[in-house]
């Protein structure tokens, strides 16, 4: 309470609350006016930690994405805001996978891959591995207050369960050096679509008279999707069946 009365030989708790918008110490003095005597200052100290920029919906610590059809792109919107009151360059990465750099001088395209170092006598592959999942922008600025969506974006073309960690890294303020800020787990199970019939092959056969008039003859040919995933299918046939 902002005002209350203390009876004799009694006490009163008081709840300080401290909404912190930035990772910086903050310092106040909490002042307690007594009608009958002299008042009296508390020091507040309180320490922000973490970060201020604000994922709607929230994406970390695990972000799992379920399954998903493979040979198709996965893709997921996130919005991100600076609830900070300092300005916030964000650079997002993969863990495991480093950029690849280009030299000015020659302009060919050079990975930079720890694993590559340890087998010196080698060519150097051209074709570096790629995480599966991406955001996109990777890089943007965030003023305080300022939004921004985002789109993580993988795919996959071979049935298998992805795990990777997306890294987010922030230059806040003047600071010179950069700091992670975020660590996202992302998962996904890719799948294949899968198909049960009722029966492998649909046969006909037709005995006809000369006298006989032709009928249209049907077999009935049920079709299961047996995958976790509704399925959108397609089914052709060339005349004479339809």
């Amino acid at each position: 309470p902002r005002q209350a009365e203390i009876p004799p030989e009694q006490q009163l708790e008081l709840t300080i609350t401290a909404c912190l918008d930035d990772c910086v110490r903050f310092n106040d003095k909490l002042q307690v006016n007594f009608l009958d005597g002299p008042a009296r200052t508390i020091p507040v100290t309180a320490y922000g930690h973490g970060t201020t920029i604000v994922s709607d919906p929230p994406m970390t610590p695990n972000l799992n994405l379920g399954p998903h059809f493979s040979k198709g792109p996965c893709r997921r919107t996130f919005t991100l805001t600076n609830r900070g009151r300092r300005h916030q360059s964000l650079v997002w990465s993969t863990e495991g996978f480093s950029f690849i750099q280009k030299p000015k001088k020659t302009g060919a395209l050079m990975p930079i891959n720890p694993k590559d170092m340890k087998y010196k006598d080698m060519p150097q592959q051209s074709d570096c591995p790629k995480p599966i999942f991406r955001i996109t922008p990777h890089r943007m600025e965030l003023h305080p207050g300022q939004s921004i969506d985002i789109l993580l974006e993988g795919s996959l073309d071979t049935p298998e369960v992805v795990k990777e960690r997306m890294l987010c890294y922030a230059i806040i303020g003047r600071a010179g050096g950069k700091e992670l800020i975020m660590k996202v787990n992302v998962s996904c199970q890719f799948i294949c679509p899968l198909i049960e019939f009722s029966s492998d092959q649909v046969f006909f056969r037709v005995d006809k008279e000369p006298s006989d008039m032709l009928e249209v003859e049907t077999k009935q040919l049920d079709i299961t999707n047996v995958s976790s995933l509704p399925l959108t299918a397609l089914v052709s046939l060339n005349y004479p069946f339809q």
